[in-house]
């Protein structure tokens, strides 16, 4: 995983590091609540994951 790391941070500079953060953020919240019975945490994380890729299909388009 360091090796992906050093590569995303050297590649795609401040944006990718920001973006690395954020995912590993939101595979954290899906662990953790992957443990108890509420569905909702998971929502929380698709409604994350719908919103960046609707900013990547507008940054596509522009």
């Amino acid at each position: 995983m360091r090796w992906r790391a050093g590569w995303i941070s050297s590649a795609g500079g401040e944006v990718s590091r920001t973006l690395a953060t954020l995912y590993h953020g939101l595979r954290t919240q899906i662990v953790q609540s992957s443990i108890g019975n509420d569905p909702t945490p998971f929502r929380a994380v698709a409604d994350d994951l719908e919103e960046i890729a609707g900013a990547w299909s507008a940054a596509r388009a522009a």
